[in-house]
């Protein structure tokens, strides 16, 4: 009895990190993806983009970007901004980017999604790409 009982616990706990890891097995399949370059916090409206570099075809649902408080005082480490990339995917040149409608203007580009005028905080922020 305590044989097969443990060994049930071996194969759940191994069934349990299998079912855990899966997700990320997609995301690192297709290889790493970062923020290639981020434009922030521009004179009158902000003219704001980011920018991720990673192999074309590559998913960025399940990637995140997100924008961290970091002036002193009590609101530092605080979430400014969450960005679901859900749906999104990295086209042939390696390069997505997102922009607002200022920055449209100003580079007289579009890119693969759109984000609204002064959507990052003009003060000093941290943001990382996350899944």
């Amino acid at each position: 009895m305590r044989r097969r009982t443990r060994r049930g616990l071996v194969t759940a706990t191994l069934v349990g990190l299998v079912a855990a890891l899966l997700p990320l097995a997609g995301v690192a399949a297709a290889g790493p993806v970062y923020i290639n370059e981020i434009q922030v916090s521009t004179t009158s409206t902000d003219w704001e983009f980011f920018e991720l570099q990673g192999a074309a075809g590559t998913d960025l649902s399940g990637y995140t970007l997100v924008g961290v408080e970091s002036d002193v005082g009590s609101s530092s480490g605080r979430i400014d901004r969450a960005i679901s990339l859900s749906g999104e995917t990295i086209p042939a040149d390696g390069f997505w980017v997102a922009m607002s409608p200022a920055a449209v203007t100003a580079y007289g580009t579009s890119g693969d999604a759109s984000i609204s005028n002064n959507t990052f905080e003009n003060s000093t922020a941290t943001y990382f790409l996350v899944t």
